[in-house]
């Protein structure tokens, strides 16, 4: 598969009366380790995790506006979202944003291949038969 044929959905979120554009790029990973020292295995654990400090730092990450490209400086950003604001937004108002996130970072994150799928089932179909299996014995035990 070519770069070329990667499409990538355009995913946007209206907050604080603006629509912002919500996507994952290597800038916005690289802007966020250098602001806040947090790495996107540790966003994305901490998204999973639905801790909610992360789903704020993603929220942030997701939406920075870049100034124009200069090589010079490639992580210039123009403006973010207020971290503060975030960190004040209801429960429902989170949701709806992390429901944004989520789906950013699925659309940016690689997909796996139907064979590593398969690979991935095959492996989880003994562990569950072992579970039920454990969990009728125990029953008959009792």
């Amino acid at each position: 598969m070519t770069l070329d044929k990667i499409v990538v959905p355009k995913l946007e979120m209206e907050l604080f009366g603006e629509k912002w554009n919500c996507e994952f790029k290597l800038r916005n990973f690289a802007v966020l380790r250098n602001t806040f020292n947090i790495s996107e295995h540790q966003l994305l654990t901490g998204l999973m995790d639905k801790k909610l400090e992360f789903i704020a730092y993603g929220i942030w990450a997701s939406t920075i506006v870049f100034a124009p490209f200069d090589a010079a400086d490639p992580l210039k950003v123009e403006r973010t979202m207020d971290l503060e604001k975030i960190l004040e937004l209801s429960l429902a108002e989170l949701q709806a944003a992390t429901d944004q996130v989520v789906k950013a970072m699925e659309a940016y994150l690689p997909k796996p291949k139907p064979q590593d799928i398969a690979k991935a089932e095959a492996k989880k179909k003994p562990v569950e038969a072992a579970t039920k299996k454990a969990a009728k014995k125990k029953k008959s035990m009792k």
